[in-house]
């Protein structure tokens, strides 16, 4: 995925390939959570919130067909509930090592939509997350 792309461009792909389990996941989560969180939260909470990621969630949700607030709350959801143990280590080369455990809950329901994305940055790699 390229950072150098709109986020609109930057999620077409992933979200081709998940929307359906991404409804499927929504569906779940309104269930588990209840319906109160979702649809209620107006955009300007969500650019107040993260201006940055506000572009990212309105790109994912236009191509998912999915109002804004929904796509907010799912990410949010997962923030809320995932609980990581983590170790960063660098070698003796100055290379760095990251380690990270996840728990959390709604395992069942959210492992649908993961995947491991690839993030370039004028055609380097940045990261993997």
């Amino acid at each position: 995925m390229s950072l150098d792309d709109t986020p609109l461009e930057r999620w077409r792909k992933p979200i081709s390939d998940f929307k359906s389990q991404l409804h499927q996941v929504l569906r779940s989560y309104k269930f588990e959570v209840g319906l109160a969180f979702f649809r209620t939260t107006p955009l300007s909470f969500i650019r107040s919130y993260d201006p940055v990621m506000a572009e990212e969630i309105i790109a994912i949700a236009e191509l998912a067909a999915l109002p804004p607030s929904d796509i907010f709350w799912i990410n949010m959801i997962y923030e809320l509930k995932t609980y990581c143990t983590s170790i960063v280590y660098e070698d003796k080369d100055g290379k760095i090592i990251h380690g990270r455990n996840l728990d959390y809950d709604f395992k069942s329901i959210s492992e649908k939509i993961m995947f491991q994305g690839n993030f370039y940055k004028n055609g380097t790699l940045l990261y993997k997350a």
